[in-house]
């Protein structure tokens, strides 16, 4: 669609979506962002820049039963660095669905930034998950739960290096500031003088490819974090395949 008003270079991109209580999945370019659970209403918005590819995107719903006429509205906001989201030019408008309907999928698309900031898509590989990396993937969730268990945040920085130093590019940030960043925030979830992580069940630990055979999303079943502290704080972690090596990059 034309954006409703003038996009800034340095725009971030928001999505925002509106549910009366139908069940749903969304996802953006092929990762899952938002599940909505049935009989809940749900106002939800989310920064999506670490998501993003140089121009078109794609924001996919779909339902989880049946669906009445209009039950989603679907908007994505391009907010100007310093700006209002309220005045935000809209690069996509949409109610969902059109009419009555029960188990069906739609997928949207909306103009991004015009040049890539991300520095993951141009170089994640395509991915078949084998058994051989699965247990590598393990390999690296196991190391990583154990120095956030120790809460070695030096050990946690290291293994996440390409994750911060990208996350801070997609945002417009420079890649040793998206460093400090992240070791600010293992700092933050494991301070408490009460921290625990966690246990880790390997065995149930879901290796998920996403992004259209880009990367695999490691995380529990349900709504508990990979690394998780008894405060329920945490995160799941993303890996691609980045000169033939598996990398945390998300």
């Amino acid at each position: 669609m034309t954006p409703t008003g003038s996009v800034s270079s340095d725009a971030s991109y928001m999505v925002s979506l509106t549910s009366d209580g139908c069940a749903l999945e969304l996802r953006i370019n092929d990762v899952p962002l938002r599940q909505v659970e049935a009989g809940r209403r749900t106002d939800y918005g989310e920064i999506v820049d670490v998501w993003l590819r140089a121009g078109v995107n794609s924001l996919t719903l779909e339902s989880k039963g049946k669906f009445a006429k209009g039950c989603v509205s679907l908007d994505v906001l391009a907010i100007p660095k310093d700006g209002d989201q309220r005045t935000a030019p809209r690069v996509l408008q949409a109610s969902w669905p059109p009419d009555d309907s029960a188990g069906s999928l739609q997928v949207f698309e909306f103009h991004g930034p015009v040049a890539d900031r991300c520095q993951l898509w141009r170089d994640a590989e395509p991915i078949r998950v084998t058994p051989a990396d699965r247990v590598d993937l393990l390999e690296q969730v196991r190391a990583l739960h154990r120095s956030f268990a120790r809460r070695d945040i030096e050990a946690l920085a290291g293994s996440t290096k390409y994750r911060a130093e990208d996350v801070a590019r997609c945002t417009g940030k420079s890649p040793a500031s998206g460093v400090d960043d992240q070791k600010r925030f293992f700092s933050a979830i494991t301070s408490d003088a009460s921290f625990s992580a966690l246990p880790l069940d390997e065995a149930a630990v879901l290796v998920d490819v996403v992004a259209h055979d880009r990367l695999v999303w490691l995380h529990r079943p349900g709504d508990k974090l990979l690394l998780q502290n008894n405060l329920t704080q945490g995160m799941d972690l993303y890996a691609a395949k980045i000169a033939g090596r598996w990398t945390i990059v998300r």
